[in-house]
């Protein structure tokens, strides 16, 4: 819990920072590959969190990693500063936070929707004019997942709010009138 705590401080810097000198799309992208990077390598993964290796060699790594006009040199400072600091662990939680703290800046709602079947494109479509309808939002980021055992119709969740109107949810609000009358 302290640690989304210190990594919301990070990431609302670095958006400020970005905002301030106008860089914000190019950082933007920046944590973005920075995020990829540290998924995409379980060694780089247990480098960050490792407390044996010094800060020097970390310094160095990380500089050649990011360096070679791959990152902006804003965002490598930043990197450099966290290392410093010692809170270059929590460089994938700050990155996340980063990431949710400029979607809701650019008005975009990250949704997760669950179907019994593949929902085809133009569905999709049709999905997430209505998620923005029901949110206001500039623009949707969608995840969509299969899941048979929610019969037929749709479950959407908006952060902590969940729009169930799936066959599952119907038939056991129907049970539960049966049994308990209206």
């Amino acid at each position: 819990m302290a640690n989304i705590r210190v990594a919301k401080r990070y990431a609302k810097a670095l958006i400020e920072i970005a905002e301030e000198l106008k860089k914000l799309d190019r950082i933007t992208s920046d944590v973005q590959l920075i995020d990829s990077v540290i998924r995409s390598s379980r060694d780089l993964q247990l480098f960050l969190k490792s407390p044996i290796i010094k800060e020097d060699k970390k310094r160095e790594i990380l500089k050649e990693i990011f360096s070679d006009s791959r990152v902006d040199p804003v965002t490598l400072k930043f990197i450099l500063l966290l290392v410093e600091k010692k809170r270059e662990d929590l460089l994938h939680d700050i990155v996340k936070v980063y990431q949710q703290l400029y979607d809701e800046k650019m008005g975009i709602v990250t949704a997760e929707v669950t179907t019994a079947v593949e929902v085809n494109n133009s569905d999709r479509k049709k999905i997430e004019k209505k998620i923005i309808e029901l949110t206001g939002a500039k623009s949707v980021k969608a995840t969509y997942k299969v899941d048979p055992s929610i019969i037929g119709g749709i479950v959407i969740r908006i952060g902590d709010t969940v729009y169930d109107a799936s066959l599952k949810r119907k038939i056991q609000l129907l049970r539960e009138q049966l049994i308990y009358g209206s």
